[in-house]
């Protein structure tokens, strides 16, 4: 049991950092953050995964993270 109870709190943990980071660097609260990015969806077309185009409040945190903005498609291997 200790073997999964361990890596799930540091996972955990990690994902708590890294939202602390994103408010910091933004000053945004963890809400609208999760509210704005929430709406980027991604659409399986076969072998292509294409990303919906990023509104300019999502651009902004993207840049401002220093994070670059997804590729609008994504080619992806076929299963064998």
């Amino acid at each position: 049991m200790e073997e999964r109870i361990r890596p799930h709190v540091i996972l955990s943990w990690l994902a708590l950092l890294l939202i602390r980071i994103a408010k910091n660097v933004t000053k945004m609260t963890w809400r609208n953050l999760h509210h704005e990015l929430d709406k980027i969806k991604t659409r399986n077309s076969g072998d292509v995964y294409q990303c919906m185009e990023l509104n300019n409040e999502q651009f902004n945190i993207f840049e401002m993270m220093g994070i670059k903005k997804p590729p609008r498609d994504l080619k992806t291997e076929p299963k064998s």
